[in-house]
């Protein structure tokens, strides 16, 4: 299995001419459509070059990502290699991080929407080649809707939006109203996501049942992960635009938080 990391950009278009002959070389000789910076984007690191200063010059592959989405390593996906494989996101949502593909066939224009390696829709022939796809992801069944728009051309531009949103804007949404944790337990790795507006707790996808009481300097929620006692303590900041402060405690140990 490829392993993958992450770079922020949110589309990645390519003529199906220009498919490899060997896609294990290391290059991938492409002409971009566009690009933008929002959203990220996972590519198998063997597979695919890296984009230099967002040109159209492709570049063996290097250390140049900085950072990824936390993901439970368990978890993996088929790796596509279709020449009409124009978009590829990584979401982060309660339930887990979801992978998200999209081919668009410029000639026929077919359109294939996976999700976490599950194909969710699939439009063989469309004589519009633009146009946008809206389709839900994860178990809270969170609406996205890709937009196919023609740059110039024979040249395309994809962006994803969730729940009415940029990748970007709803990520940077999101960071106000979760917070996240990975941790290790038992040999078991585990994302705990806490939705500050409800309180409701997430572990590796599943809602986790609680219980809350108030304390003195606060309230806590508390749950069991296994044999351990969690608990999530909420306490005022003392200033107004730090807000309420979160922290999640593993059988009395604080587990630092993450960001996604």
């Amino acid at each position: 299995m490829a392993s993958f990391q992450a770079i922020a950009l949110t589309c990645w278009y390519h003529m199906p001419q220009h498919a490899p002959s060997d896609p294990q070389a290391g290059i991938w000789p492409v002409q971009a459509a566009r690009l933008k910076t929002e959203g990220v984007r996972a590519f198998p690191t063997r597979a695919l070059g890296l984009w230099n200063d967002l040109t159209e010059e492709v570049r063996p592959r290097g250390n140049l990502f900085q950072h990824r989405p936390a993901r439970v390593p368990s978890e993996s996906y088929e790796v596509r290699m279709s020449s009409d494989l124009a978009g590829v996101w990584e979401v982060a949502l309660s339930d887990g991080v979801h992978r998200i593909e999209f081919e668009h066939g410029t000639t026929t224009g077919k359109r294939v929407i996976y999700v976490d390696g599950q194909e969710l829709l699939r439009r063989d022939w469309m004589f519009k080649l633009v146009g946008k796809e809206t389709f839900s992801v994860g178990k809270s069944d969170t609406k996205a809707t890709i937009n196919i728009d023609a740059v110039s051309g024979f040249a395309y531009e994809y962006t994803l939006e969730i729940n009415g949103k940029s990748l970007k804007k709803y990520m940077e949404n999101r960071s106000k109203v979760t917070s996240t944790w990975v941790l290790n337990l038992d040999g078991t790795d585990c994302r705990v996501v806490l939705e500050k507006d409800t309180m409701d707790v997430w572990c590796n996808g599943q809602n986790i049942e609680t219980a809350g009481e108030f304390v003195d300097d606060g309230t806590e929620t508390h749950f069991s992960l296994g044999d351990h006692n969690c608990c999530v303590k909420a306490v005022s900041s003392g200033k107004r635009r730090d807000g309420i402060i979160h922290t999640l405690l593993v059988d009395g140990t604080e587990i630092a938080e993450c960001t996604e």
